[in-house]
Protein backbone atom coordinates (compact mmCIF):
# COMPACT_ATOMS: atom_id res chain seq x y z
CA UNK A 1 0.00 0.00 0.00
CA UNK A 2 1.10 3.76 -0.63
CA UNK A 3 2.77 4.95 2.41
CA UNK A 4 1.40 9.15 1.17
CA UNK A 5 -1.65 9.32 2.73
CA UNK A 6 -3.05 10.92 -0.48
CA UNK A 7 -2.09 8.58 -2.63
CA UNK A 8 -3.40 6.07 -0.41
CA UNK A 9 -6.80 8.23 -0.27
CA UNK A 10 -6.93 8.01 -4.20
CA UNK A 11 -6.41 4.36 -4.54
CA UNK A 12 -9.38 3.85 -2.26
CA UNK A 13 -11.32 5.73 -3.42
CA UNK A 14 -10.69 5.62 -7.12
CA UNK A 15 -14.35 4.58 -8.21
CA UNK A 16 -15.62 8.31 -6.41
CA UNK A 17 -13.11 10.16 -6.87
CA UNK A 18 -15.66 13.49 -5.74
CA UNK A 19 -15.60 11.80 -2.45
CA UNK A 20 -11.75 11.23 -2.53
CA UNK A 21 -11.40 14.94 -2.72
CA UNK A 22 -14.09 15.73 -0.28
CA UNK A 23 -11.98 14.02 1.78
CA UNK A 24 -8.56 15.40 1.22
CA UNK A 25 -9.70 18.84 1.55
CA UNK A 26 -11.29 17.80 4.98
CA UNK A 27 -8.44 16.48 6.62
CA UNK A 28 -6.18 19.44 4.54
CA UNK A 29 -8.40 21.86 7.10
CA UNK A 30 -8.29 19.90 10.35
CA UNK A 31 -5.61 19.89 12.47
CA UNK A 32 -6.46 17.53 15.23
CA UNK A 33 -4.05 14.06 13.96
CA UNK A 34 -6.76 11.95 15.21
CA UNK A 35 -8.55 12.77 11.77
CA UNK A 36 -5.47 11.61 9.84
CA UNK A 37 -5.31 8.48 11.30
CA UNK A 38 -8.60 7.72 11.32
CA UNK A 39 -9.07 8.35 7.06
CA UNK A 40 -5.88 6.51 6.93
CA UNK A 41 -7.35 3.05 8.28
CA UNK A 42 -11.01 3.97 6.49
CA UNK A 43 -8.48 3.96 3.23
CA UNK A 44 -6.71 0.73 4.14
CA UNK A 45 -9.41 -0.82 4.81
CA UNK A 46 -11.31 0.11 1.64
CA UNK A 47 -8.30 -1.40 0.05
CA UNK A 48 -8.10 -4.45 1.58
CA UNK A 49 -11.79 -5.45 1.27
CA UNK A 50 -11.58 -4.67 -2.85
CA UNK A 51 -8.46 -6.86 -2.47
CA UNK A 52 -9.86 -10.19 -1.20
CA UNK A 53 -13.38 -9.57 -3.22
CA UNK A 54 -11.07 -9.35 -6.89
CA UNK A 55 -9.92 -12.71 -5.61
CA UNK A 56 -13.26 -14.80 -4.25
CA UNK A 57 -14.39 -16.64 -7.41
CA UNK A 58 -17.94 -16.69 -5.87
CA UNK A 59 -17.90 -13.00 -5.54
CA UNK A 60 -17.28 -12.67 -9.52
CA UNK A 61 -19.90 -15.30 -10.26
CA UNK A 62 -23.04 -14.08 -7.92
CA UNK A 63 -25.21 -12.34 -10.34
CA UNK A 64 -25.40 -8.62 -9.21
CA UNK A 65 -28.35 -7.44 -7.50
CA UNK A 66 -31.65 -6.44 -9.10
CA UNK A 67 -33.57 -3.53 -7.52
CA UNK A 68 -36.94 -4.34 -5.49
CA UNK A 69 -40.11 -3.74 -6.70
CA UNK A 70 -43.73 -3.42 -5.59
CA UNK A 71 -44.74 -6.61 -7.94
CA UNK A 72 -43.37 -9.27 -6.07
CA UNK A 73 -46.13 -11.91 -7.80
CA UNK A 74 -44.58 -11.12 -11.08
CA UNK A 75 -41.19 -12.68 -12.07
CA UNK A 76 -39.06 -10.36 -13.45
CA UNK A 77 -38.36 -12.56 -16.19
CA UNK A 78 -42.13 -12.80 -17.19
CA UNK A 79 -43.27 -9.02 -17.12
CA UNK A 80 -45.44 -7.90 -19.33
CA UNK A 81 -43.67 -5.08 -21.47
CA UNK A 82 -45.55 -1.43 -20.67
CA UNK A 83 -48.46 -0.42 -23.10
CA UNK A 84 -47.26 0.95 -26.43
CA UNK A 85 -46.70 5.05 -26.48
CA UNK A 86 -48.10 6.56 -29.41
CA UNK A 87 -45.09 7.64 -31.86
CA UNK A 88 -43.59 10.94 -31.16
CA UNK A 89 -44.56 12.56 -35.15
CA UNK A 90 -45.51 15.74 -34.85
CA UNK A 91 -47.21 17.72 -32.34
CA UNK A 92 -49.91 19.45 -33.56
CA UNK A 93 -51.11 21.11 -30.27
CA UNK A 94 -49.36 21.48 -26.95
CA UNK A 95 -50.24 22.91 -23.85
CA UNK A 96 -48.58 23.36 -20.77
CA UNK A 97 -49.19 23.37 -16.90
CA UNK A 98 -52.43 21.95 -17.72
CA UNK A 99 -54.18 20.58 -14.30
CA UNK A 100 -54.94 16.82 -14.04
CA UNK A 101 -57.24 15.01 -12.17
CA UNK A 102 -56.84 11.46 -13.54
CA UNK A 103 -55.26 9.19 -14.03
CA UNK A 104 -52.50 11.47 -12.13
CA UNK A 105 -53.35 14.53 -9.87
CA UNK A 106 -50.70 16.99 -11.30
CA UNK A 107 -49.92 19.81 -13.41
CA UNK A 108 -48.64 18.32 -16.79
CA UNK A 109 -47.66 19.27 -20.52
CA UNK A 110 -50.36 18.34 -22.69
CA UNK A 111 -49.04 17.14 -26.13
CA UNK A 112 -51.78 16.08 -28.78
CA UNK A 113 -49.53 14.42 -31.91
CA UNK A 114 -50.85 12.66 -34.88
CA UNK A 115 -50.94 9.35 -33.36
CA UNK A 116 -52.47 10.48 -29.93
CA UNK A 117 -52.77 12.11 -26.73
CA UNK A 118 -50.39 12.19 -24.04
CA UNK A 119 -49.37 14.19 -20.87
CA UNK A 120 -45.36 14.89 -20.29
CA UNK A 121 -43.86 16.24 -16.72
CA UNK A 122 -42.56 19.45 -17.01
CA UNK A 123 -38.72 19.65 -17.25
CA UNK A 124 -37.74 15.70 -17.64
CA UNK A 125 -40.09 15.19 -20.59
CA UNK A 126 -41.28 11.96 -19.21
CA UNK A 127 -44.60 10.51 -20.17
CA UNK A 128 -47.12 9.93 -17.33
CA UNK A 129 -49.35 8.38 -19.76
CA UNK A 130 -50.25 8.25 -23.77
CA UNK A 131 -53.13 6.77 -25.65
CA UNK A 132 -54.02 6.52 -29.16
CA UNK A 133 -57.03 7.81 -30.98
CA UNK A 134 -57.98 4.67 -32.58
CA UNK A 135 -58.42 3.74 -28.37
CA UNK A 136 -60.62 6.72 -27.87
CA UNK A 137 -64.19 5.15 -27.09
CA UNK A 138 -65.94 8.32 -25.51
CA UNK A 139 -65.40 11.59 -24.84
CA UNK A 140 -66.57 14.99 -23.78
CA UNK A 141 -66.10 18.27 -22.46
CA UNK A 142 -68.04 18.49 -18.98
CA UNK A 143 -68.72 22.02 -17.30
CA UNK A 144 -67.18 21.96 -13.82
CA UNK A 145 -70.43 22.16 -11.03
CA UNK A 146 -70.06 24.75 -8.29
CA UNK A 147 -67.16 26.93 -9.13
CA UNK A 148 -67.98 31.04 -9.46
CA UNK A 149 -65.76 30.71 -12.46
CA UNK A 150 -66.47 28.43 -15.36
CA UNK A 151 -64.33 26.25 -16.25
CA UNK A 152 -64.25 22.61 -17.99
CA UNK A 153 -63.24 19.45 -17.70
CA UNK A 154 -62.08 17.35 -20.32
CA UNK A 155 -62.85 13.25 -20.28
CA UNK A 156 -61.29 10.79 -22.35
CA UNK A 157 -62.44 7.36 -21.72
CA UNK A 158 -59.79 5.02 -23.57
CA UNK A 159 -61.60 1.69 -24.91
CA UNK A 160 -63.06 -0.41 -21.96
CA UNK A 161 -61.79 2.13 -19.36
CA UNK A 162 -65.84 3.37 -19.00
CA UNK A 163 -66.07 1.53 -15.79
CA UNK A 164 -69.29 -0.40 -16.66
CA UNK A 165 -68.85 -3.23 -19.02
CA UNK A 166 -65.65 -5.03 -20.26
CA UNK A 167 -66.36 -7.11 -23.52
CA UNK A 168 -65.37 -10.82 -23.86
CA UNK A 169 -61.40 -11.34 -24.10
CA UNK A 170 -60.36 -7.33 -23.65
CA UNK A 171 -58.40 -6.46 -20.59
CA UNK A 172 -60.08 -4.01 -18.42
CA UNK A 173 -58.29 -0.46 -19.35
CA UNK A 174 -56.64 2.18 -17.18
CA UNK A 175 -58.78 5.27 -15.84
CA UNK A 176 -60.24 7.94 -18.17
CA UNK A 177 -58.44 11.22 -18.48
CA UNK A 178 -59.47 14.53 -16.84
CA UNK A 179 -58.22 17.63 -17.09
CA UNK A 180 -59.53 20.93 -16.27
CA UNK A 181 -59.36 24.32 -18.04
CA UNK A 182 -60.88 27.52 -17.57
CA UNK A 183 -63.05 29.54 -20.07
CA UNK A 184 -60.57 32.04 -21.05
CA UNK A 185 -57.99 32.50 -24.39
CA UNK A 186 -55.65 29.75 -24.59
CA UNK A 187 -52.19 30.62 -23.61
CA UNK A 188 -48.92 28.94 -22.98
CA UNK A 189 -49.63 26.91 -26.45
CA UNK A 190 -47.38 26.23 -29.19
CA UNK A 191 -47.91 23.81 -32.31
CA UNK A 192 -49.30 24.27 -35.65
CA UNK A 193 -53.17 24.06 -34.37
CA UNK A 194 -52.40 26.83 -32.00
CA UNK A 195 -52.69 29.89 -34.65
CA UNK A 196 -55.87 31.60 -33.30
CA UNK A 197 -54.62 33.80 -30.92
CA UNK A 198 -58.45 34.51 -29.53
CA UNK A 199 -59.55 30.47 -29.21
CA UNK A 200 -60.45 29.58 -25.93
CA UNK A 201 -58.81 26.39 -24.47
CA UNK A 202 -62.34 24.97 -24.30
CA UNK A 203 -62.34 25.58 -28.73
CA UNK A 204 -59.68 25.17 -29.45
CA UNK A 205 -59.44 21.23 -28.10
CA UNK A 206 -62.38 20.15 -28.86
CA UNK A 207 -62.17 21.00 -32.60
CA UNK A 208 -57.92 19.32 -32.26
CA UNK A 209 -59.78 16.33 -30.71
CA UNK A 210 -62.36 16.11 -32.84
CA UNK A 211 -60.35 16.45 -35.62
CA UNK A 212 -58.70 13.62 -34.63
CA UNK A 213 -60.69 10.99 -32.86
CA UNK A 214 -61.85 7.90 -34.53
CA UNK A 215 -64.87 8.54 -36.96
CA UNK A 216 -68.84 8.19 -35.22
CA UNK A 217 -66.76 9.70 -31.54
CA UNK A 218 -67.44 13.23 -31.00
CA UNK A 219 -66.73 14.92 -28.36
CA UNK A 220 -70.20 15.56 -26.37
CA UNK A 221 -71.37 18.32 -23.68
CA UNK A 222 -74.50 18.48 -22.01
CA UNK A 223 -77.43 20.81 -22.85
CA UNK A 224 -80.49 22.17 -21.60
CA UNK A 225 -82.53 20.39 -23.94
CA UNK A 226 -81.36 17.11 -22.87
CA UNK A 227 -81.56 18.03 -19.02
CA UNK A 228 -81.62 20.93 -16.91
CA UNK A 229 -81.77 21.06 -12.97
CA UNK A 230 -85.09 22.71 -11.39
CA UNK A 231 -82.79 23.30 -8.65
CA UNK A 232 -81.25 27.62 -8.46
CA UNK A 233 -77.18 27.75 -8.38
CA UNK A 234 -75.82 29.80 -5.66
CA UNK A 235 -72.72 30.99 -7.47
CA UNK A 236 -74.46 31.67 -11.01
CA UNK A 237 -78.45 32.08 -10.44
CA UNK A 238 -78.66 33.00 -13.91
CA UNK A 239 -78.04 29.87 -15.00
CA UNK A 240 -79.13 26.65 -15.71
CA UNK A 241 -77.38 23.82 -14.44
CA UNK A 242 -76.94 20.57 -16.21
CA UNK A 243 -76.31 17.95 -13.76
CA UNK A 244 -77.68 16.46 -10.77
CA UNK A 245 -75.91 15.66 -7.62
CA UNK A 246 -75.69 12.43 -5.94
CA UNK A 247 -74.13 10.03 -4.14
CA UNK A 248 -73.18 6.28 -4.59
CA UNK A 249 -72.51 4.60 -1.63
CA UNK A 250 -70.42 6.88 0.75
CA UNK A 251 -68.92 9.24 -2.47
CA UNK A 252 -70.57 12.54 -3.51
CA UNK A 253 -71.11 13.38 -7.29
CA UNK A 254 -72.72 14.44 -10.23
CA UNK A 255 -75.32 12.92 -12.87
CA UNK A 256 -74.63 14.27 -16.12
CA UNK A 257 -77.39 13.29 -18.48
CA UNK A 258 -75.71 13.46 -21.89
CA UNK A 259 -76.82 13.12 -25.63
CA UNK A 260 -74.87 9.23 -25.65
CA UNK A 261 -75.52 8.26 -22.31
CA UNK A 262 -74.93 9.16 -18.46
CA UNK A 263 -71.84 10.03 -17.15
CA UNK A 264 -71.28 9.68 -12.97
CA UNK A 265 -68.19 12.50 -12.03
CA UNK A 266 -66.15 13.13 -10.63
CA UNK A 267 -64.66 11.15 -8.15
CA UNK A 268 -62.62 7.79 -9.52
CA UNK A 269 -63.76 5.84 -10.42
CA UNK A 270 -65.45 7.71 -13.43
CA UNK A 271 -68.37 5.60 -14.95
CA UNK A 272 -70.31 6.55 -18.32
CA UNK A 273 -72.79 4.34 -19.09
CA UNK A 274 -73.59 4.81 -22.90
CA UNK A 275 -77.40 4.05 -24.18
CA UNK A 276 -76.10 0.45 -25.43
CA UNK A 277 -75.20 -0.54 -22.04
CA UNK A 278 -77.96 0.11 -20.08
CA UNK A 279 -80.49 -2.20 -19.28
CA UNK A 280 -83.24 -0.54 -17.44
CA UNK A 281 -83.51 2.80 -15.13
CA UNK A 282 -85.58 2.53 -12.10
CA UNK A 283 -86.47 4.88 -9.07
CA UNK A 284 -86.64 3.47 -5.28
CA UNK A 285 -87.04 4.85 -2.27
CA UNK A 286 -88.62 7.52 -3.24
CA UNK A 287 -89.57 10.76 -0.22
CA UNK A 288 -90.69 13.96 0.09
CA UNK A 289 -87.61 15.19 -0.81
CA UNK A 290 -85.18 12.28 -2.68
CA UNK A 291 -85.18 9.56 -4.00
CA UNK A 292 -82.88 7.08 -5.65
CA UNK A 293 -82.03 6.24 -9.41
CA UNK A 294 -81.08 2.37 -10.15
CA UNK A 295 -79.16 2.14 -13.75
CA UNK A 296 -78.98 -1.72 -14.42
CA UNK A 297 -76.28 -2.78 -16.95
CA UNK A 298 -75.98 -6.58 -18.46
CA UNK A 299 -74.12 -8.97 -15.87
CA UNK A 300 -70.15 -9.40 -16.38
CA UNK A 301 -68.47 -12.08 -18.35
CA UNK A 302 -66.85 -14.96 -17.54
CA UNK A 303 -62.95 -13.95 -16.88
CA UNK A 304 -61.81 -17.74 -17.61
CA UNK A 305 -63.32 -18.36 -20.96
CA UNK A 306 -64.30 -15.13 -22.12
CA UNK A 307 -67.79 -16.14 -22.84
CA UNK A 308 -70.65 -14.24 -22.63
CA UNK A 309 -72.54 -14.11 -19.32
CA UNK A 310 -75.76 -16.55 -19.55
CA UNK A 311 -79.21 -15.36 -20.44
CA UNK A 312 -80.72 -15.67 -17.58
CA UNK A 313 -77.98 -13.91 -15.65
CA UNK A 314 -78.73 -11.30 -13.89
CA UNK A 315 -78.08 -7.67 -14.34
CA UNK A 316 -76.17 -5.34 -12.67
CA UNK A 317 -77.76 -2.67 -10.55
CA UNK A 318 -75.69 1.00 -9.78
CA UNK A 319 -77.85 2.76 -7.40
CA UNK A 320 -76.96 6.26 -7.37
CA UNK A 321 -78.81 7.89 -4.26
CA UNK A 322 -80.06 10.92 -2.42
CA UNK A 323 -81.26 12.82 -5.64
CA UNK A 324 -83.51 15.49 -5.01
CA UNK A 325 -87.04 15.57 -6.08
CA UNK A 326 -86.59 19.17 -8.13
CA UNK A 327 -84.60 17.13 -10.28
CA UNK A 328 -86.60 13.64 -11.30
CA UNK A 329 -89.31 15.69 -13.72
CA UNK A 330 -85.94 16.37 -16.04
CA UNK A 331 -84.51 12.96 -15.51
CA UNK A 332 -88.04 11.34 -16.16
CA UNK A 333 -88.19 12.97 -19.43
CA UNK A 334 -84.41 12.25 -20.53
CA UNK A 335 -85.03 8.60 -19.76
CA UNK A 336 -88.88 8.78 -22.14
CA UNK A 337 -87.22 11.10 -24.41
CA UNK A 338 -83.65 8.73 -25.24
CA UNK A 339 -86.45 5.57 -24.72
CA UNK A 340 -84.71 3.47 -21.97
CA UNK A 341 -86.60 0.90 -19.88
CA UNK A 342 -88.37 1.83 -16.92
CA UNK A 343 -88.17 -1.01 -14.51
CA UNK A 344 -89.73 0.75 -11.63
CA UNK A 345 -92.55 -0.82 -11.40
CA UNK A 346 -91.01 -4.68 -12.80
CA UNK A 347 -92.42 -7.55 -10.55
CA UNK A 348 -88.43 -8.33 -9.16
CA UNK A 349 -88.75 -4.51 -7.81
CA UNK A 350 -92.17 -4.30 -6.62
CA UNK A 351 -91.13 -6.02 -2.75
CA UNK A 352 -88.13 -3.28 -2.75
CA UNK A 353 -90.30 -0.29 -3.02
CA UNK A 354 -92.01 1.75 -0.73
CA UNK A 355 -95.50 1.03 -0.83
CA UNK A 356 -99.41 0.90 0.67
CA UNK A 357 -101.12 -2.70 0.61
CA UNK A 358 -100.48 -4.44 -2.15
CA UNK A 359 -99.08 -1.72 -4.59
CA UNK A 360 -101.69 -0.46 -6.38
CA UNK A 361 -101.10 2.79 -5.12
CA UNK A 362 -98.65 4.85 -5.44
CA UNK A 363 -98.46 8.78 -4.49
CA UNK A 364 -97.88 11.13 -7.12
CA UNK A 365 -96.15 13.90 -7.48
CA UNK A 366 -98.92 16.38 -6.80
CA UNK A 367 -99.70 14.74 -3.49
CA UNK A 368 -102.56 12.70 -5.47
CA UNK A 369 -102.83 9.13 -5.42
CA UNK A 370 -102.01 7.72 -8.89
CA UNK A 371 -103.25 4.12 -9.41
CA UNK A 372 -100.35 1.66 -10.73
CA UNK A 373 -100.88 1.05 -14.35
CA UNK A 374 -102.41 -3.00 -14.99
CA UNK A 375 -103.18 -3.09 -11.73
CA UNK A 376 -106.29 -3.33 -11.15
CA UNK A 377 -106.65 -5.45 -14.10
CA UNK A 378 -104.51 -7.93 -12.95
CA UNK A 379 -106.48 -7.87 -9.86
CA UNK A 380 -110.12 -7.98 -11.13
CA UNK A 381 -109.19 -11.41 -12.91
CA UNK A 382 -107.94 -12.70 -9.75
CA UNK A 383 -110.08 -16.32 -8.92
CA UNK A 384 -111.17 -16.04 -5.41
CA UNK A 385 -109.81 -19.99 -4.92
CA UNK A 386 -111.76 -20.58 -1.88
CA UNK A 387 -114.15 -19.73 0.50
CA UNK A 388 -111.29 -19.26 3.38
CA UNK A 389 -109.81 -16.37 1.53
CA UNK A 390 -113.21 -14.41 1.04
CA UNK A 391 -113.71 -14.54 4.72
CA UNK A 392 -110.46 -13.20 5.40
CA UNK A 393 -111.51 -10.42 3.25
CA UNK A 394 -114.51 -9.87 5.15
CA UNK A 395 -113.08 -9.98 8.31
CA UNK A 396 -109.73 -7.56 7.24
CA UNK A 397 -112.93 -4.87 6.27
CA UNK A 398 -114.54 -5.31 10.16
CA UNK A 399 -111.21 -5.43 12.09
CA UNK A 400 -108.60 -4.00 9.89
CA UNK A 401 -106.92 -0.63 11.07
CA UNK A 402 -107.42 1.24 7.91
CA UNK A 403 -111.00 0.62 7.19
CA UNK A 404 -114.00 0.74 10.00
CA UNK A 405 -117.52 1.20 8.76
CA UNK A 406 -118.60 1.77 11.95
CA UNK A 407 -116.40 4.52 12.90
CA UNK A 408 -118.58 7.45 11.70
CA UNK A 409 -121.92 5.68 9.72
CA UNK A 410 -121.44 5.07 5.99
CA UNK A 411 -117.67 5.72 4.62
CA UNK A 412 -117.60 8.49 2.51
CA UNK A 413 -117.51 6.59 -1.32
CA UNK A 414 -118.57 3.36 0.37
CA UNK A 415 -121.83 3.52 -1.39
CA UNK A 416 -125.06 2.38 0.10
CA UNK A 417 -125.89 -0.47 1.11
CA UNK A 418 -129.47 -2.49 0.52
CA UNK A 419 -131.72 -3.65 3.25
CA UNK A 420 -131.82 -7.22 2.10
CA UNK A 421 -128.19 -7.03 3.22
CA UNK A 422 -128.62 -5.65 6.86
CA UNK A 423 -131.46 -7.96 7.27
CA UNK A 424 -128.69 -10.90 6.98
CA UNK A 425 -126.69 -8.75 9.88
CA UNK A 426 -123.65 -9.25 7.55
CA UNK A 427 -121.05 -6.76 6.55
CA UNK A 428 -121.34 -5.21 2.67
CA UNK A 429 -117.96 -5.46 1.34
CA UNK A 430 -116.91 -2.90 -0.63
CA UNK A 431 -115.43 -2.90 -4.21
CA UNK A 432 -111.74 -3.48 -4.26
CA UNK A 433 -111.05 -0.39 -5.70
CA UNK A 434 -113.02 1.49 -3.14
CA UNK A 435 -111.33 0.36 -0.38
CA UNK A 436 -107.95 1.14 -1.73
CA UNK A 437 -109.52 4.37 -2.48
CA UNK A 438 -110.45 5.26 1.33
CA UNK A 439 -107.68 3.57 2.45
CA UNK A 440 -105.08 5.52 0.93
CA UNK A 441 -106.83 8.96 0.19
CA UNK A 442 -104.67 11.29 2.59
CA UNK A 443 -101.01 9.36 2.30
CA UNK A 444 -98.04 11.98 2.18
CA UNK A 445 -96.48 13.60 -1.01
CA UNK A 446 -94.27 11.83 -2.98
CA UNK A 447 -93.40 10.95 -6.44
CA UNK A 448 -95.10 8.05 -9.05
CA UNK A 449 -92.85 5.62 -10.37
Amino acid sequence: MPENLNDLIGQAFGREPDLGRQIEKALGRSKTPQYTDLFRSIAQYVLLAATETQGDPEHDARPAKRPRTNDSHVKSEEASPPPPVPDAGPVLLSIRDVSFTSPQRKKLLLELTAAGLRGKVPGSGVEAFAVRWNDVQHAMCIPVPDKAQRQFNFCIFPRNADGVVVPPGQPPATDAIVWTVPEAPAQQTSGKLATDQQASYKSLLSSAIDAQIPRGVDVVEPNERDFASGLVQAHRKGEKAVHARAFRGSKDGYLYFLPTGILWAFKKPLMFFAFTNITSVSYTSVLQRTFNMVIATPPPTDPDNSAPAAPEAESVEHEFSMIDQEDFSGIDAYVKRHRLHDASMAEARRANVARQAEGEFMVGANGQAIKAEGAAEDHANDPIEDADDEDEDEDEGEDGEDYDPGSEGESEGSGTSDSDDDDDGGTVPLDESELHSEAYSDEPNGLAV
